[in-house]
């Protein structure tokens, strides 16, 4: 469940592949960034937890939560989204900002227009589309300054990166049916995008991800405070990303929180596993396989969405309270502190003198 929110932004790629991935190449590519930008990648790398002999010993191995560190350092001392292989910088914000605008919509249709749109007013470094090719989607990357990038290192994170996080927004591992990459090589594990599909087409005009239209009707099933807790999970190297086949327990989810979503009555247990085609009895046991149950499935959505509407929307505690289905502010109230601690009108509270106390920014 997930508490008070916290403004960090960083942008994660963590493949689950069932080995242990050498990102040895990859880092080598990132560093490139480093030293355009004047920057001695020493001290990077040491609070990454490499060794600062990386770029001279070929035997060396990066595994993926020293990779992780080491663009979450690589963003922090550069102050750039982009890790120095743009002409110009993108602001550290810039992603979190757009999953934020995601996170308000229905669908992943609706989610990627968001976040193209916002991408197009954030950076003039890349343009970002989308187009329809009959029963296929085509996500297409072109960088505006391809010089800065010589080695192709953002090519191949942000192919992997938009891969996992329109998964992670939806809560399924979308399956990519084509990759197009700009640089020659063939298909190796020396390339981040390998982990998205074991096969690519090189030496293409412009990079794309190509997959099914059907998944831009996914519902966006996440919230705020998720995604806070997962960045969090990012910045200690251990970000959970979705698995092909959907849990039982994000499938409820999806369902209660849609219903939530929509102010339809809260779904009863015998109601979601109706929806899901499954009895009671089995629903149940899957959840318990999965180390949880429906209540408190239900409670830890309701405390996500209690959260982003006191915080986010800055809703006053009676409409939140009728949002979420509660028939009075008092019941809120004490579900609420039950969740967090404290009370909704505390929380708020605290909130007002966090901003007050925050400089403005010029």
């Amino acid at each position: 469940m997930a508490k008070h929110p916290m403004n960090r932004s960083a942008s994660i790629p963590s493949p689950n592949a069932a080995t242990h991935p050498d990102y040895r190449g990859a880092a080598c590519r990132l560093l490139g960034g480093v030293r355009a930008r004047g920057l001695d990648p020493a001290p990077i790398l040491r609070e990454a937890g490499i060794a600062t002999e990386l770029l001279d010993n070929l035997l060396m191995k990066v595994r993926g939560q020293q990779m992780i560190r080491l663009m979450t350092a690589a963003r922090s001392a550069l102050g750039d989204e982009f890790l120095g292989l743009t002409a110009q910088r993108c602001k550290p914000g810039a992603l979190t900002l757009m999953v934020e605008l995601a996170l308000h919509c229905d669908t992943l249709a609706a989610a990627l227009d968001q976040m193209l749109r916002a991408d197009h007013l954030l950076t003039d470094e890349r343009v970002l589309t989308l187009s329809a090719h009959g029963d296929d989607v085509e996500l297409q990357f072109t960088r505006t300054h391809p010089q800065c990038d010589p080695e192709d290192f953002l090519i191949e994170h942000w192919l992997l990166h938009w891969q996992r996080l329109l998964s992670w927004l939806t809560g399924y591992l979308i399956p990519i049916k084509r990759i197009d990459v700009p640089f020659a090589e063939t298909p190796s594990p020396q390339r981040l995008c390998f982990y998205i599909n074991g096969d690519w087409n090189p030496a293409q005009p412009v990079a794309a991800l190509v997959f099914a239209r059907k998944y831009l009707t996914l519902p966006i099933v996440r919230t705020h405070g998720e995604w806070q807790e997962h960045l969090q999970q990012g910045l200690r190297g251990t970000p959970v990303w979705p698995e092909g086949e959907m849990r039982w327990s994000l499938r409820v989810r999806k369902l209660v929180h849609q219903a939530l979503q929509q102010q339809q009555e809260c779904l009863e247990f015998e109601a979601v596993a109706a929806k899901l085609s499954t009895t009671a009895q089995t629903l149940r046991r899957h959840l318990r396989d999965e180390g949880t149950g429906f209540a408190q499935l239900r409670d830890d959505i309701r405390c996500d969405l209690a959260i982003d509407k006191l915080h986010f929307q800055r809703l006053s505690v009676n409409e939140t309270a009728a949002q979420l289905g509660f028939s009075e502010p008092r019941s809120f109230s004490r579900a609420f502190k039950q969740w967090t601690g404290v009370s909704p009108s505390a929380y708020q509270a605290a909130l007002v003198m966090a901003r007050s106390a925050t400089p403005a920014r010029r």
